[in-house]
């Protein structure tokens, strides 16, 4: 067995190399990362509860977040996605946080600054945000002010579609640089 002190970041890196090593999965970390490693196909599921006891840590869980987000991102391509599969994963990312599911947010923006913004990839990100916009439960507060800053036209496309959950940050300014950054992608 692996111990708990063991990083999921190593277990991620063997498991894809098809030698995940045995874990106890009530134990720390595993029990807080359980649900994200189930929606990775690398855990059996939770049993018992949607949040942890001890959440995992930040990095551990931006390391989920980023396998999480590469299984949309399978390549140069285009992403391929369901918007079950993204309303599961903000669930079982919220499960490692205890807290909003923002860290899946950071891990789509860092990813969607290297693609180019197309057809695709402009329903994904709307996918997201829809996504985001209707997950409960809405008492948690997002901090989304890291959307602020500049970003890719892919980037830019991902805040139009989930600013909405922090409206008092949107203004006529930050809606123009993005409306016009998006081009034909701009709802009308």
């Amino acid at each position: 067995m692996v111990d708990a002190v063991s990083q999921i970041g190593d277990f991620l890196e063997r498991a894809r190399a098809a030698d995940a090593p045995p874990v106890c999965w009530d134990e720390p970390p595993w029990d807080g990362a359980q649900a994200a490693l189930h929606w990775l196909r690398l855990a059996p599921p939770p049993s018992r509860r949607t949040v942890a006891a001890r959440p995992v840590s930040r990095d551990e869980v931006a390391r989920l977040c980023v396998a999480m987000v590469a299984t949309c991102f399978d390549g140069p391509g285009p992403p391929s996605w369901s918007s079950h599969g993204l309303e599961t994963a903000l669930d079982a990312v919220a499960a490692a946080t205890g807290d909003t599911p923002e860290p899946l947010l950071v891990a789509a923006w860092n990813e969607l600054g290297t693609r180019s913004l197309d057809r695709v990839t402009n329903n994904f990100c709307r996918a997201l945000g829809i996504c985001v916009l209707t997950w409960e439960p809405k008492e948690r507060p997002w901090d989304l002010r890291w959307m602020l800053e500049p970003g890719t036209q892919a980037q830019l496309c991902l805040r139009y579609w989930t600013m909405a959950k922090r409206p008092e940050l949107w203004n006529d300014e930050l809606e123009a640089t993005t409306v016009a950054s998006l081009g034909p992608h701009a709802e009308p």
